[in-house]
């Protein structure tokens, strides 16, 4: 395996903040989700399963980057 960034994070740590990420990803879509059904909180689910998405592809990256 091949060391390419987060110099400061050793292999053990990249594993939790992936999961880490991921889970809060998860969390914010599926909030967002349900925010996206009620009339009055469409815009803040809207918002929050953009950044949702974001932090998904951000944590994919990650992954990407650092283990392939």
């Amino acid at each position: 395996m091949k060391f390419h960034g987060l110099p400061f994070v050793s292999t053990h740590n990249v594993v939790y903040v992936v999961i880490i990420l991921g889970a809060i990803g998860f969390y914010f879509l599926s909030k967002g989700i349900s925010q996206l059904g009620k009339e009055s909180q469409v815009e803040v689910g809207r918002t929050n399963v953009i950044y949702s998405v974001i932090l998904l592809l951000m944590d994919a990256a990650i992954f990407y980057f650092y283990y392939l």
